[in-house]
């Protein structure tokens, strides 16, 4: 049977080998973090550019009805 400073130094070097990994998660998970939000960045400008062109589509659209409506109505 192993000593009992035996067993406490594997512990130690255990305990410090899952400090290790999960310092180096914890990096992995901030990398990750910074992508994320630099693409949701990018998602919400790539959306403000779609809307303004989707609603001046609607606008040119809406004045094209009306002006097709305003003429059926005035050439009666």
């Amino acid at each position: 049977m192993a000593s009992l400073e035996e067993r406490v130094s594997r512990q130690e070097g255990t305990l410090e080998q899952m400090n290790e990994r999960l310092g180096g998660l914890e990096a992995n998970i901030r990398e990750l973090r910074a992508e994320m939000h630099e693409g949701f960045r990018d998602m919400r400008a790539e959306l403000r550019s779609n809307t303004r062109w989707i609603i001046g589509l609607i606008i040119v659209q809406w004045v094209t009805v009306m002006a097709a409506v305003l003429g059926a109505l005035l050439t009666r």
